[in-house]
């Protein structure tokens, strides 16, 4: 019998969920989010559809580079999208065959990279 998954959602644990909730609609442009429990947990679902479960972080200690991190998007106009809409510095900047990429870390210490153009590059389109 063969069967399928279906990717569902991915969590962020974060210390201040609805300031959360209003960076992640920010940084994808749209988007919409609701508390999905009694203490807090939210739901944040992308304008493509991405979920993203946002709950209260229940350690102090930030994020680590370990497990599934570093979320990427892509946008045209990336750099100054990130330096003057998010307000966050540019930490590290990488050049692949489309173009440049941006790394920069959230107010909850989660370190992102978004790619300076919106189609779909070799690296997922194979």
């Amino acid at each position: 019998m063969k069967t399928t998954a279906s990717f569902d959602h991915i969590e962020a644990h974060v210390s201040d969920v609805p300031g959360y909730c209003a960076f992640l609609t920010k940084a994808f442009g749209g988007g919409r989010h609701r508390v999905i429990s009694g203490i807090g947990t939210a739901m944040f679902i992308s304008p493509d559809g991405l979920c993203v479960e946002v709950k209260k972080r229940a350690v102090s200690a930030p994020p680590a580079a370990s497990g599934i991190c570093n979320p990427c998007l892509r946008r045209e106009g990336a750099k100054d999208f990130i330096e003057r809409e998010l307000g966050f510095r540019i930490e590290k900047t990488v050049e692949n065959p489309s173009g440049k990429v941006y790394f920069f870390t959230d107010h909850e210490g989660i370190l992102w990279h978004f790619k300076d153009y919106s189609h779909k590059d070799e690296y997922i389109s194979w």
